[in-house]
């Protein structure tokens, strides 16, 4: 695959994936998903690979799904929240990480939203900058929260943390987002790379087939229905959500820099 949005590097048995679309703050596109899927089951595969490190370049670690993509999808009636490639894509990448063999170390800079967020939640250990901030968005403009959203952040941090976050999309900042036990180190801004390759480092000379077992224990007991909930729980309200006047007005809002006026339908 030609990657357009992404680089790969390999150090000292580390796979280092970038999102490198900075002008875009790393928007979870269709082309940034497909890539990344691609890459981590690459690294996953590859015997020379002992653990993997996902950051990025720019500010932002990923502003999420790309909202002037959708409305101008909205206007030209052509958005469907459920059926497309983009959604199908997102779902595999989410469960991609989940179910590796090989760790994945977030290190997160700046701003995680929407998608961006559910994607560091996703990895088995979060380095964050002081500056990272994780947020659900997705009430803001309308919407319910993608990419497994809802789901993660309730195994994180339990059921009113999670809701009370995506109702209000307050900014979680890396401190608190440690204390909460999401973040599992925060650090400098410049100390960020160092800290999470010296983590990974560590990592690649331990015992491989027992991080691997203990991934698929984990998995086991706290994530065996979580395909069954991105298909039948929250694709369906997603759909449900995506078609409403709401959101409509959420997602225009939001590209024409003005406060939302929503009428709960």
């Amino acid at each position: 695959m030609e990657l357009t949005k992404l680089t790969l590097s390999r150090q000292d048995g580390i796979g280092i994936i970038t999102m490198n679309f900075p002008a875009n703050l790393n928007a979870l596109d269709l082309a940034m998903a497909q890539e990344l899927v691609a890459l981590l089951l690459a690294c996953d595969e590859d015997p020379e690979i002992k653990v993997v490190v996902l950051t990025h370049s720019g500010k932002a670690f990923s502003s999420g799904g790309d909202l002037a993509f959708m409305h101008q999808a909205v206007k030209d009636g052509t958005f469907n929240p459920t059926d497309n490639d983009l959604t199908r894509t997102v779902t595999a990448l989410t469960l991609t990480i989940k179910r590796m063999k090989k760790l994945v170390i977030a290190a997160v800079g700046g701003v995680a939203a929407g998608a961006g967020a559910s994607l560091a939640f996703s990895c088995d250990f979060i380095f964050a900058s002081e500056k990272a901030q994780f947020i659900e968005a997705f009430a803001a403009i309308g919407f319910a929260p993608d990419t497994g959203g809802v789901y993660l952040l309730s195994r994180l941090v339990g059921a009113q943390r999670a809701v009370e976050l995506c109702v209000t999309a307050r900014p979680l900042g890396a401190q608190e987002a440690k204390d909460w036990g999401i973040v599992y180190t925060v650090c400098a801004p410049e100390e960020l790379s160092d800290k999470a390759m010296s983590f990974a480092r560590k990592l690649s000379c331990g015992p491989l087939l027992s991080y691997e077992n203990i991934k698929k224990q984990s998995y086991a007991a706290n994530f065996k229905d979580y395909e069954d909930y991105l298909v039948n729980t929250e694709q369906v309200t997603l759909g449900i959500c995506g078609s409403s006047a709401d959101f409509a007005e959420g997602i225009a809002a939001f590209v024409e820099k003005r406060p939302p006026q929503f009428i709960g339908k």
